[in-house]
């Protein structure tokens, strides 16, 4: 399954003020409990639910959030009308932090407050060990609008 986009998400893509190739996306785990929704904003909304623990500094700047950087490393295509966004799947190596309950794709604002949560996936329970977890992106890409 790919993330889902939420409603502020989709209303700036369409006013043309949110551009997906060009962004500042970074990926953030939160556990068991969750939060994110589509009608979920800024990522300071579910902050509280971050994993925390070995392999993964969360909080804003945090080095446990995945970077999918602004341009080079991720495509945009278009086919059978429809469009897609790919990433590669970023993988976190030693990760000892709890359970993984949901990812959330974020545009790095100027803190939290003002970080645009762009789209959450739910995903299966993950307790983590201390070894490397990856997390898939669909085979269709991170997002597919029809």
């Amino acid at each position: 399954m790919a993330g889902v986009l939420t409603d502020k998400a989709r209303e700036m893509i369409l006013a043309g003020t949110l551009n997906l190739k060009t962004a500042d996306i970074y990926f953030v785990l939160l556990n068991a409990t969750g939060g994110g929704t589509k009608d979920i904003e800024y990522l300071s909304e579910v902050v509280a639910n971050e994993i925390s623990g070995t392999g993964y500094t969360g909080g804003y700047g945090g080095s446990g959030r995945k970077t999918i950087g602004t341009t080079g490393n991720r495509t945009v295509s278009h086919s059978s009308a429809k469009g897609t966004l790919d990433v590669a799947s970023p993988t976190w190596t030693g990760l000892d932090a709890g359970t993984i309950g949901e990812v959330l794709a974020v545009v790095k604002g100027t803190s939290d407050a003002d970080s645009l949560v762009v789209s959450y996936e739910d995903i299966a329970n993950v307790v983590t060990n201390g070894g490397a977890w990856t997390y898939e992106i669909a085979t269709l890409g991170l997002y597919t609008a029809a």
